[in-house]
């Protein structure tokens, strides 16, 4: 008698045993499995690097600026009107035209290190250190750690589903709120390049219009010493080239 309840005593605690690996183990780590699989299955991190900084424009040109940063746009262009948020300048035959964001945007909270910014991700990165969460973005492919609101973008449009592992779930769920922000919170427009020189950050982000053969540009841009706040250029444009010398024009005042 005393052997038979010795054994269900011991069934009893494997069971129990079990039942702690599966709720502490295997759960969260099946939770993450059926997240990527379902909702994120096309996060790949393909997102490049802007690269062509050759192509300037220094003639026929005039210089505007917002009061934080200058750029260089093609006389064509005319002051046409100011509104409370921005500058517009378009060409006389309105088909193509600069707005220039008057005021920067400060996206301070928009950091996945932010004990808030953690609760909102679902919970997911609320359950780790901010420790814990730094080294696990460090050992995404990546390696960017998102402490600012530039690098959070960075971080997320980086974001690979190679980085997933169902074993190594600080990782895992590392590139999961990364990825959960690629999908859901940052807006896509066709391409997009992350931008970066030694005195400014950016993202680029192009929308190809095949039947009028213009491309809509939006840029993003943060001076290198403040993370925290974007600067925005957005022009419609006949030609790729006369975005990418606008852009590569910019200087912080």
């Amino acid at each position: 008698m005393k052997k038979k309840s010795i054994i269900i005593s011991a069934i009893v605690a494997g069971v129990i045993i079990l039942g702690v690996i599966f709720m502490w183990v295997l759960l969260p780590r099946i939770q993450l499995c059926i997240m990527v699989k379902n909702d994120l299955p096309n996060v790949d991190g393909s997102v490049g690097y802007f690269t062509d900084f050759d192509i300037v424009n220094n003639s026929d040109v005039q210089t505007i600026d917002n009061g934080y940063v200058s750029v260089k746009i093609p006389n064509r262009f005319i002051h046409f009107e100011d509104s409370v948020f921005s500058y517009l300048y378009r060409t006389s035959d309105n088909t193509e035209y600069v707005i220039f964001h008057n005021e920067p945007s400060d996206l301070s909270e928009l950091n996945l290190l932010n004990p808030e910014m953690m609760v909102d991700m679902e919970d997911m990165a609320g359950r780790y250190s901010v420790n814990e969460l730094t080294e696990g973005f460090k050992s995404l492919s990546s390696g960017v750690v998102p402490d600012s609101a530039y690098n959070t973008y960075k971080c997320a449009l980086l974001a690979d589903r190679d980085d997933y592992s169902f074993w190594d779930l600080n990782k895992s769920t590392c590139f999961v709120i990364a990825a959960v922000l690629r999908e859901n919170i940052i807006p896509y427009y066709g391409e997009e390049y992350l931008y970066e020189t030694e005195d400014i950050r950016g993202i680029i982000y192009i929308t190809h219009f095949e039947e009028d053969k213009q491309e809509e540009v939006i840029f993003e841009m943060y001076d290198a010493d403040n993370l925290n706040v974007v600067h925005t250029l957005q022009m419609k444009v006949n030609s790729i080239e006369d975005a990418y010398a606008i852009i590569n024009s910019a200087e912080f005042i």
